[in-house]
């Protein structure tokens, strides 16, 4: 009679599946962790991005004359006075020397321009304005909003006085 003596320990097949699962496993949780790490350096620094980029138009704007009759820029070069910058869209950004930035992926950034005109007299808060050097009655608003791959990172918001 052969009689076959039982050794503890696992066969290689279950050998490999243990290898192949914890793989499997360490492939996944390290897919995990680098992914939560980029979507925290995103939220993190998209709005600052989106800040500088509406910043470098805000900069634009006050080297520029209210008006020229011109329609709205569609071209760096068409920027000739704040009325051209309503409605305008720029892909890629620009800096506040109307060139393209240099940053990585620069058509996935949008900046979107409008303007809108307000008396001081309509202003609701009118003695903040108190201490404002009046050029004129009439501020103008200037709204930039920055996009990334269609996603709305910024609006931001200043009050011009021609």
């Amino acid at each position: 009679m052969n009689s076959r003596t039982r050794q503890d320990g696992l066969t290689l097949p279950e050998v490999l599946v243990a290898a192949v699962v914890l793989s499997l496993a360490m492939v996944g949780g390290s897919f995990a962790v680098s992914h939560a790490a980029s979507a925290r350096s995103s939220l993190r620094e998209d709005p600052i991005t989106a800040a500088m980029m509406a910043r470098e138009i805000h900069e634009i704007a006050l080297t520029l004359p209210v008006t020229s009759g011109d329609p709205t820029a569609t071209l760096p070069t068409q920027i000739t006075a704040l009325d051209t910058l309503d409605g305008a869209r720029f892909s890629p950004p620009l800096s506040a020397t109307k060139q393209p930035l240099a940053i990585a992926r620069p058509n996935d950034w949008a900046q979107e321009v409008s303007l809108s005109t307000h008396a001081l007299t309509d202003l609701a808060a009118a003695q903040v304005l108190a201490d404002v050097p009046k050029h004129s009655d009439t501020l103008i608003r200037l709204t930039v909003a920055v996009t990334h791959r269609g996603a709305q990172k910024g609006i931001f918001h200043w009050w011009l006085n021609p």
